[in-house]
């Protein structure tokens, strides 16, 4: 028996937002499932798919995206794993006794080996944290498309929906329109676009 759901409907006017809140949403609890974008951006974006050359653009889009992510947070951990190595690698070749002429090689292997792994941790979490875990969340990165894109969450009771309405109103910048509807689910999906 199909049972009617509560759907949280939010329109943005650009696609970095639409991204962002897809993401967040899905980091704050919300499965990627009951998350569908649509809209005119969305739609123009899914119908190019259905070519090779859409499907090609929209792969270059994804390439892009998740390069920027892995060179910043790879970036940042080298940064902070060369800060937390020189001060293991400090107080390791000051409580160890080991010969001094040894004690630079030492710190610097130290420092290279923690800033290697904390590249790698960085890279993986800013990635993780910033891309989808669907394909509905592949279209917004058409940033080339005009019009308004919604997203709609399924939420399954009333503190799921407040939480949901909660972090959209936190994000910045905010909806330009949320609102709630009852519908019916369609197969696996909520929303049919």
């Amino acid at each position: 028996m199909n049972r009617d759901a509560t759907i949280v409907l939010a329109r943005f006017d650009d696609a970095e937002p639409v991204r962002k809140a897809f993401t967040e949403l899905q980091n704050h609890g919300v499965d990627a499932a009951d998350i569908r974008v649509g809209g005119e951006r969305a739609e123009s974006m899914q119908s190019a798919t259905q070519r090779e050359a859409g499907r090609e653009r929209l792969d270059h889009q994804l390439e892009g995206f998740v390069t920027r992510r892995v060179i910043t947070g790879a970036a940042i951990g080298a940064a902070l794993g060369a800060l937390t190595g020189a001060v293991v690698a400090l107080t390791a070749v000051n409580v160890a006794d080991i010969d001094s002429n040894a004690r630079p090689l030492l710190f610097i292997l130290l420092v290279l080996a923690i800033a290697v792994i904390g590249a790698t941790l960085g890279a993986f979490l800013l990635v993780e944290r910033s891309v989808g875990y669907d394909d509905t969340w592949q279209l917004t990165l058409d940033t080339d498309g005009d019009g308004r894109t919604w997203i709609a969450v399924r939420v399954s009771d009333d503190d799921a929906r407040e939480a949901v309405l909660t972090r959209l109103r936190e994000m910045s910048p905010p909806p330009s329109e949320v609102d709630v509807h009852t519908g019916r689910p369609d197969g696996a999906h909520t929303v049919q676009w």
